[in-house]
């Protein structure tokens, strides 16, 4: 039997092994944590580094709503930078003792999270949807649409008193129309109105879209001439009684302005699309019985008003007259259900909900 001895292996080859060796775990490493590894420390609390990403994450989650354009980790100052990452530091601590306390497991925290998950599902169809009906071709669209339908509309500045009864609006109408004796409009609304707020100014409502006026109103100012007053309108339990200041054209819309109130005008268009395409006619059909509510007690303040708001599309003239529509009070309720600012408010608040 013959014996051989192994051969020593040259140094110059164990250490290309070895340099394999170590290169191929780096490569793996590398495939595997390449997020990791890509991914900047941009602070340190304690022990625990905070990640670019997850700055990131933190600024997309705080400035979601944000309409005038994506911020960038570039451009945060340091302040809030700190901010951030403090943020995100409490979040991994508390999580973490949350977990440690079996908290994640309980009925409350999995009933929040499929919800959540819910939404996100939901939310994720109606982005897709969205991706190609919301686009800058369909924005440039619908801005002429809405300028064009501008040039046909007016704005209009006028007083109003309210009143309680028809019997009272009867009789401030033959103290402001006393042939020996009249009352000024401004008198009348300071000494009459119910309408705390707008009296202070002599019953004044500034300039206001055709489409922001309840449609009584509106066919009042329309029929009577500058300076003139009206005879007392009904609206639901109040009356009204009009003085036309002034009436101007109204103003065309600037684009750049008004892009971003558009876009979301067009994204409201097609989520009522989307639903209209799963509802379609179906009806509900409530299969239990409930008890009837008890009516609710009237309200006949100016502020609790049910009117009827004209039927054409505001969202123009919204936009274009939002600043100059903060100092309306009644006008608000009985002219049009809701101000220039409500309006804004209710958009913002559909789009949280829906966006």
């Amino acid at each position: 039997m013959k014996l051989y001895s192994r051969r020593k292996k040259s140094p110059i080859k164990i250490l290309v092994i070895i340099t394999l060796l170590v290169g191929a775990s780096f490569a793996l490493s590398r495939f595997f944590l390449s997020s990791k590894a890509d991914d900047l420390i941009v602070a340190q609390i304690a022990d625990e580094n905070i990640f670019k990403s997850e700055i990131e994450k933190k600024i997309n989650e705080v400035f979601s709503n944000n309409q005038s354009g994506k911020i960038s980790f570039e451009k945060l100052p340091n302040q809030v930078l700190e901010v951030f990452a403090r943020e995100i530091y409490l979040d991994k601590k508390i999580i973490a003792e949350a977990k440690r306390l079996g908290l994640d497991n309980t009925l409350e925290v999995k009933n929040s999270i499929e919800s959540f998950k819910t939404s996100t599902i939901r939310q994720a169809y109606i982005n897709n949807a969205l991706k190609d009906s919301v686009n800058d071709q369909k924005i440039v669209e619908k801005f002429n649409e809405l300028n064009a339908d501008l040039e046909s509309k007016s704005e209009y500045k006028y007083s109003q008193i309210v009143l309680r009864d028809e019997g009272g609006a009867l009789n401030v109408l033959k103290e402001i129309n006393n042939p020996k004796k009249p009352l000024k409009f401004a008198d009348a609304v300071r000494k009459y109105s119910i309408d705390s707020v707008s009296s202070s100014n002599g019953g004044e409502i500034n300039y206001k879209a055709e489409s922001t006026i309840n449609i009584k109103i509106l066919e009042t100012l329309k029929s009577i001439k500058k300076d003139e007053i009206s005879d007392p309108i009904k609206i639901d339990e109040l009356w009204f009684i009009v003085k036309l200041n002034d009436v101007k054209k109204s103003k065309p819309m600037e684009f750049e302005s008004s892009k971003e109130y558009i876009r979301h005008i067009l994204k409201i268009e097609e989520i009522e699309k989307i639903n209209g395409k799963f509802i379609k006619d179906n009806k509900v059909k409530l299969l239990i019985k409930k008890p009837s509510e008890a009516p609710s007690e009237n309200n006949d303040s100016p502020e609790a008003i049910d009117s009827q708001p004209n039927e054409e599309n505001s969202s123009n003239e919204n936009l274009e007259n939002s600043s100059k529509n903060k100092s309306s009070s009644v006008d608000s309720s009985a002219e049009t259900p809701e101000s220039n600012a409500q309006i804004n408010k209710k958009n913002n608040e559909i789009k949280q909900q829906k966006l």
